[in-house]
């Protein structure tokens, strides 16, 4: 577990890099109007880290994500267990329409906040918010690779070794190493590393690398991957 912490006055902002703690969970919700908000599903978890996706709840169609679109509405409440999400549908005839939440949370946000809040623990006069940490996606695609572990079990790997990783620098050449120490025998050297940034109010900035990425000592954040984010590798 990797914390941080941002002073703002008197409150401070705690964000936690806890990857093995993040789970993936779905609701379904009815559509009123055309705009939809997470404080108002009973069910969903807090400490939302990502949305996954959104499917029709009977046919499981998965949405276009150019159809609808998801921003913080709880000003500085991101990633925490105080988070307000809207979301925007933008497609005709979506009023009345039950739709399933796929999205990834944090379990340990009221273990970490019970600590840290405990009389022998806390500061005095300061006003906690424990948040889950945003993430930098890592995507992998047009990877090709011989020798070691079969796919499945290669993308699994390397996505533990990422997420358990804390440094805020990822080159091209760590990723290659990574998959030699799972016993690949050759990797290419041309497959495309893109980021996606998600910023504390949860703004998604996309990045392709070319050699090498760190994350700016002006924001908070760490790497985060997953099996299906490293689909585009490939076994020869």
């Amino acid at each position: 577990m990797n914390i941080e912490g941002t002073h703002k006055g008197n409150a401070v902002d705690v964000y936690v890099h806890d990857p093995e703690n993040i789970q993936t969970g779905s609701i379904t919700t009815t559509l009123d109007s055309d705009t939809l908000s997470t404080a108002g599903i009973n069910g969903i978890h807090p400490y939302i880290q990502e949305f996954v996706e959104l499917r029709q709840h009977i046919s499981q169609t998965v949405l276009d994500p150019s159809t609808y679109s998801i921003v913080s509405d709880a000003t500085g409440k991101a990633f925490s267990k105080d988070a307000d999400f809207k979301i925007f549908f933008l497609q005709d005839n979506i009023i009345g329409s039950r739709i399933d939440l796929v999205y990834k949370y944090w379990t340990g946000g009221e273990t970490v906040t019970s600590y840290l809040t405990n009389d022998a623990n806390r500061v005095p006069g300061s006003d906690l918010l424990v948040k889950v940490m945003p993430p930098h996606f890592i995507t992998v695609s047009n990877l090709e690779y011989s020798g070691g572990l079969p796919p499945i079990t290669m993308r699994e790997a390397l996505s533990t070794k990422i997420n358990s990783n804390t440094a805020t620098r990822i080159d091209k050449s760590d990723v290659i190493k990574m998959l030699y120490d799972f016993g690949a025998t050759y990797v290419n050297t041309s497959f495309v590393l893109t980021i996606e940034e998600v910023t504390p109010e949860f703004v998604s900035k996309p990045h392709t690398v070319s050699d090498t990425y760190e994350i700016s000592e002006a924001t908070v954040g760490r790497f985060f991957t997953s099996p299906q984010r490293l689909l585009g590798m490939t076994q020869q």
